[in-house]
């Protein structure tokens, strides 16, 4: 959130539980506030995942099991 010229702005992003989704982009023009206007809405991007789910970073063995 934050204003440009004066005018409030919001440029949340949230993320796709699918992905990377292969969509066509979004050329309609669409007037945010009076004074600007967006032609294109593009791109989308994955969820982050938990640390443990992608094995980052990877296991190593400790001390003791490299003993036994």
């Amino acid at each position: 959130m934050g204003t440009l010229d004066d005018l409030p702005i919001d440029l949340s992003f949230s993320c796709n539980p699918a992905g990377h989704p292969q969509v066509p982009d979004d050329t309609s023009v669409v007037k945010v506030p009076e004074n600007i206007i967006r032609k294109l809405k593009a791109g989308a991007f994955g969820c982050p995942k938990a640390r443990v789910d992608v094995s980052f970073p990877e296991p190593t063995s400790t001390l003791y099991d490299l003993m036994t």
